[in-house]
């Protein structure tokens, strides 16, 4: 017998997870291309762009991070071997 009130609350937490791994990677993009566009003034030697160059990338770099250890840990959670 089929429990659906487990799928159903596995279905909404995989569409939910998801969406916010999604959401933070594209945040993250968004970040880093803003970065690359506050680079030609940085290089300049604005100390705005300079200072908006380095938390835009930062913020990226922290984003791509989270999303790496979401993928990480959900391979884990998959994979039997590494439950041992």
């Amino acid at each position: 017998m089929i429990n659906w009130g487990s799928f159903l609350i596995v279905a909404v937490a995989s569409i939910a997870f998801t969406t916010i791994v999604v959401s933070l990677f594209s945040l993250g993009m968004r970040l880093f291309v803003n970065s690359r566009h506050a680079l030609p003034a940085a290089k300049k030697g604005r100390a705005s762009a300079v200072r908006h160059y380095s938390i835009n990338r930062l913020g990226a770099y922290a984003l791509f991070t989270v999303c790496a250890f979401a993928l990480i840990y959900g391979l884990y959670l998959i994979v039997p071997y590494f439950h041992i």
